[in-house]
C-alpha cells in the first residue's frame, strides 16, 4: 500500500498539534526525541507540533468553528464546543487511540442545536435532543444530530496516530509572522497552493494549535473555516494525568430521555462476498432526491454503509456487462466531452460519488487515489469521480485539481447517485470486468485508521478483480 495512507487522517476536521503544558497546574512535560532537522523553518515549527502532540496523554480545550463564503458556508454551521480527551490502551481503543468528549451547539439558522458524543473504548455515545434519546452504538459512528459537527470539534489530526501528517505533506511552507492568540505568542505557518492553503498558529509555548484557518479557491467563489482554540490545558506526563479519568468518557441519562444501546459492532463485510447485481427495473429506481441521511448540509456518518441496489443473479451463461452494475449512464466530463459507462465494458472500474462540499470525501478522495493506483499496478483501471449536489462544477473541479490524479471528473451525478443507491458521502464502488458490484462503501470513516481499513478493502477488492480478469484471458 502506498505509504501516504498510513498517514492520512480520517476526520473532518482541520489539523494541529501539540507538546509541553499551557496549564502553570499541569507537571513538566516528558523529555521528548526532537524532529529531524527540516531545511524549511516553517516546515520545522510544524513538525515540533507532530513531535509534541505525539507526547500528549491529556487535554481539554473549547473550541469555536465558522465558515465564510461558498458551498462551506452552508455545510459547516457556526459552533462552539468543549472538548476532552485522554490517550486509550492503544491506536484500535476509542477513536485514533483517544477517548473523547465532545459537547456544545451548533447554529442552524436562528436556533441554537446542542450536541453531545462521546468516543468511549469500544462504543460511541450521543444525545438525540429531537428524539430525547440517548444513542450507544458499537464501533466508533452513529447516526445522530451533531456528530458530523463533533467530529470536526476534535481535532482529528492533533488527536491522532500520525499527527499533523496532511500539513507536512504540503507542497510549500512559510512562516506569515506571530500573532497573540488565547494569551500566548503564536507562529503563523501557512502550507498549501493555489487551490487549498491553510493557516496554522502554533503556540511557542506548548506547540498546540490555537487557530487553524482552512482557504479553499476555485474559479467560482472562495471559502474558509476558521477554528479558534481556547482554555487550552495539556498533560504529558502518563503517571500524572488529572484532567482526565477513563470513567469520565460517558454520557448521563437526561431527565425524560430514554435509552437506545446497540453494542455490537457492525463488521466489514468480506471482500469475496459481494452482492449480485443485475440491471435495476425502471419502477424500482428510487425518486431522484439528494440523500436523506447525508445531504450537503449535513454529510453524517452511517452506522452501516448502504448496499447497492439488490439484485438477482443472472444465468451465469448470459455474463452482466458493466452498463448493468448500477444502470448505465451518460454525463459530461469535465473537459466537456460525452462519456457513458458501458464504454468501459470489460474493463474493472471505481465508481466515486462525491461532493466539493463534503469534507470527508476531501480525504477519501486522497485515499481511494492511491489505493487503487498501488492495486492496479502496471493494469487500466479508471477512477470515475461523480460530482453531485453542486451549486457550481467548477468548486468540484477544483477539488480535484488538488492531487496528481488520475480521476475521470463526470460533472452533474445527481441522478445517477439516485439510480445507484447512493445514501451517504463518500460513496464508492468496485465493478469487476463481467460488470457486478463486487464491493461498495458509503458515508464517512470515523478515524484515521478507519480510512486505513477502508482503503486497505478498496486495494482488496479491486487487486480480486484485477486477477479474476487475468485468469480469465488466461483461460481463453
Amino acid at each position: 500500500m502506498n505509504s501516504r495512507l498510513h498517514l492520512l487522517a480520517a476526520s473532518l476536521a482541520f489539523a494541529s498539534l501539540s507538546p509541553a503544558l499551557a496549564d502553570d497546574k499541569a507537571a513538566p512535560a516528558a523529555p521528548q526525541a526532537e524532529p529531524a532537522a527540516a531545511t524549511d523553518p516553517a516546515k520545522a515549527i510544524l513538525e515540533r507540533a507532530a513531535a509534541a502532540a505525539r507526547n500528549l496523554q491529556a487535554v481539554t480545550y473549547s473550541i469555536d468553528t465558522k465558515a465564510v463564503g461558498g458551498l462551506l458556508e452552508g455545510s459547516n454551521p457556526p459552533s462552539r464546543a468543549s472538548v476532552k480527551a485522554l490517550r486509550a490502551g492503544g491506536p484500535t481503543s476509542g477513536v485514533n487511540g483517544w477517548l473523547v468528549s465532545v459537547s456544545g451547539a451548533s447554529m442552524q439558522g436562528d436556533t441554537s442545536k446542542p450536541f453531545a458524543v462521546v468516543w468511549k473504548s469500544g462504543s460511541i455515545e450521543a444525545l438525540d435532543h429531537d428524539k430525547k434519546t440517548l444513542m450507544e452504538r458499537g464501533g466508533k459512528s452513529v447516526m445522530a444530530p451533531g456528530v458530523t459537527v463533533a467530529n470536526r470539534a476534535r481535532l482529528n489530526d492533533v488527536l491522532s496516530q500520525a499527527p499533523f501528517q496532511q500539513a507536512l505533506r504540503a507542497s510549500s511552507f512559510s512562516i506569515e509572522g506571530v500573532e497573540t492568540l488565547d494569551g500566548v505568542e503564536c507562529d503563523i505557518i501557512v502550507t498549501g497552493g493555489e487551490a487549498q492553503t491553510s493557516r496554522f498558529a502554533i503556540a511557542r509555548t506548548d506547540n498546540f494549535p490555537r487557530k487553524i484557518e482552512l482557504v479553499i479557491n476555485n474559479p467560482a467563489t472562495q471559502s474558509t473555516i476558521t477554528t479558534l482554540i481556547t482554555g487550552v490545558r495539556i498533560e504529558t506526563d502518563a503517571s500524572a494525568v488529572t484532567l482526565a479519568k477513563p470513567e469520565d468518557f460517558k454520557l448521563d441519562l437526561p431527565e425524560g430521555f430514554q435509552e437506545d444501546r446497540q453494542l455490537t459492532a457492525v463488521q466489514p463485510r468480506p471482500a469475496g462476498n459481494a452482492p449480485v447485481v443485475a440491471t435495476p427495473k425502471v419502477e424500482d429506481k428510487p425518486a431522484e432526491t439528494k440523500p436523506a441521511e447525508a445531504t450537503p448540509s449535513e454529510p453524517a456518518p452511517t452506522d452501516k454503509p448502504a448496499e447497492p441496489r439488490a439484485l438477482a443473479t443472472p444465468p451465469a451463461a448470459k455474463p452482466l456487462e458493466v452498463a448493468q452494475a448500477g444502470g448505465d449512464f451518460q454525463l459530461k466530463k469535465s473537459t466537456g466531452d460525452d462519456f457513458r459507462l458501458s464504454e468501459l465494458a470489460g474493463k474493472v472500474v471505481v465508481v466515486q460519488f462525491f461532493g466539493s462540499w463534503c469534507l470527508p470525501c476531501r480525504e477519501w478522495n486522497t485515499a481511494l487515489h492511491d489505493a487503487v493506483i498501488d492495486a492496479a499496478g502496471d493494469k487500466d483501471v479508471p477512477m470515475l469521480a461523480i460530482s453531485t449536489h453542486e451549486r457550481d462544477s467548477a468548486n468540484a473541479t477544483a477539488e480535484l485539481a488538488r492531487g496528481d490524479w488520475r480521476y475521470v471528473h463526470l460533472l452533474d451525478g445527481d441522478k445517477v447517485a439516485a439510480q445507484w443507491g447512493v445514501q451517504a458521502y463518500p460513496a464508492t464502488f468496485v465493478i469487476d470486468a463481467s460488470g457486478a458490484i463486487v464491493r461498495s462503501w458509503q458515508g464517512p470513516t470515523s478515524d484515521e485508521a478507519a480510512t486505513i481499513a477502508r482503503a486497505a478493502e478498496v486495494k482488496q477488492a479491486v487487486q480480486a478483480a484485477v486477477q479474476a480478469t487475468l485468469r480469465t484471458a488466461d483461460a481463453r
